[in-house]
């Protein structure tokens, strides 16, 4: 059966795992909809709930990964390479399927954090890959976070203007997101977007309308604050800022003046 969320890997269904596995989903939509101090404070009191189950050491460490995700939206990055350090430590030599896709899953956060804290490519890149390699052993129940590696990985190729890689990769995520989460999702959506920006990379007036039409579709479902659109949005504002289309850049920043606040 295709895993489409960590905590499904604590097969106990007692009350202390129910309740776990819902506190660590509460702070999970708190993060998904930017508020992040919210999902720290509920994060911490998973990571107490955690000490009492049978599975006590992912369900910690997957606790801790969520807590280095938070903090690195929050732009506390030595404390959020902490707690991912502290994840890797657990699970990098672990042979179990759960831990091994926690390994691939926070490898995926690491990289996130190292490309807000300092930009530095080449190492997000080499986590990233990593990842794949992880969640590609693990076979087809882990095709979801697959995906969004790829996708990741994907945005990384497109910062560095590196189309044809980008190219690659997305198109290896889009199928597996079409089936996993349909055509009308945000990921599938931003992944799209990504793809046709990769095959129309020299018209920049086409990538312009395009970023704008698609990031109003995605904001109808998930909302102003979200952390991929408002990453991959920065991004590209970055992108204007860097070729000197300013002119787009103020339109940009006019249109989605909420997301940039």
């Amino acid at each position: 059966m295709m895993k489409v969320r960590l905590v499904d890997a604590i097969e106990d269904n007692d009350p202390g795992s129910n309740i776990w596995k819902s506190s660590f989903v509460a702070a999970r939509l708190a993060y998904e909809e930017g508020k992040f101090r919210e999902a720290y404070r509920q994060l911490m009191k998973t990571l107490k709930r955690a000490e009492s189950l049978k599975q006590h050491e992912f369900a910690s460490a997957c606790t801790l990964m969520g807590m280095g995700a938070v903090l690195t939206k929050l732009g506390k990055f030595k404390e959020a390479r902490a707690k991912l350090d502290s994840v890797l430590s657990v699970c990098s030599d672990e042979k179990t399927k759960a831990m091994k896709e926690l390994h691939a899953v926070t490898l995926m956060f690491y990289a996130d954090l190292i490309m807000e804290e300092d930009g530095e490519l080449n190492e997000a890149e080499r986590m990233l890959l990593q990842s794949i390699d992880i969640l590609e052993e693990l076979g087809p129940d882990y095709s979801l976070f697959l995906a969004n590696s790829l996708l990741d990985l994907s945005g990384l190729y497109l910062e560095k203007e590196q189309y044809e890689k980008a190219e690659t990769y997305i198109e290896a995520a889009l199928p597996i997101l079409d089936k996993v989460s349909g055509r009308a999702d945000a990921t599938y959506l931003r992944a799209s977007m990504i793809h046709q920006i990769c095959q129309h990379k020299d018209d920049e007036d086409f990538i312009f309308d395009l970023v704008k039409e698609d990031t109003t579709r995605m904001l109808y479902q998930v909302g102003t604050k979200h952390p991929n659109l408002t990453r991959a949005l920065r991004r590209y504002a970055g992108h204007l800022k860097t070729h000197g289309q300013e002119e787009k850049l103020n339109e940009l920043h006019n249109q989605f003046e909420k997301i940039f606040k």
